[in-house]
C-alpha cells in the first residue's frame, strides 16, 4: 500500500471473538459452572426468585412504625425577644423548674429569635401523661 492510499475502517476484514473450541469451561467461576450445567443453573436462580417472592409477601408493611419516645415539648413565644434575651429570661428557668419534676432522662433546649423551645425526655418506664401533668 502506498502512502498516497487512505485506508477505511470498513476495508479491513472482520474479526471474529474467541473460537468456541478454546473456551475454557473448567475454570470454578460461576459462568462457567452455569455453562456446564445450565438446568441447575436455571433450577437455582428460579429457587432464589421463589424465595425472594415468599420473603417479600411475609414481611410486614409499616409506613409509620410506633415509635415509644416519651418526651414533652414546651414552647414559649414571645416576639421581638433576641435568643440571649430568650435563654437568659426564660430557658435556663423554666429547664431550672423542670429538673424538679420526677423520672427525666435529659433536656434539650433551644433559644431562638422570639422563641424557647424546650424537649423533657422521660424514661421509658414512666408514664408519659403523669410525667407531663407534673411538669
Amino acid at each position: 500500500m502506498s502512502n498516497n492510499e487512505i485506508r477505511h475502517p470498513h476495508d479491513e476484514p472482520a474479526t471474529q471473538g474467541p473460537d468456541p473450541e478454546e473456551i475454557n469451561l473448567d475454570s470454578g467461576s460461576s459462568p462457567a459452572f452455569a455453562l456446564r450445567n445450565p438446568h441447575t443453573a436455571i433450577v437455582g436462580a428460579l429457587i432464589a426468585a421463589l424465595l425472594g417472592v415468599v420473603g417479600f409477601t411475609q414481611m410486614p408493611i409499616d409506613v409509620f412504625p410506633r415509635l415509644h419516645i416519651k418526651a414533652a415539648v414546651v414552647g414559649t413565644f414571645y416576639p421581638g425577644f433576641a435568643p440571649l434575651a430568650m435563654e437568659a429570661n426564660i430557658t435556663s428557668r423554666y429547664e431550672r423548674f423542670f429538673t424538679l419534676g420526677s423520672g427525666i432522662e435529659h433536656i434539650e433546649s433551644r433559644s431562638i429569635p422570639g422563641a424557647s423551645i424546650i424537649t423533657v425526655y422521660f424514661h421509658q418506664d414512666v408514664n408519659i401523661y403523669a410525667g407531663a401533668a407534673n411538669l
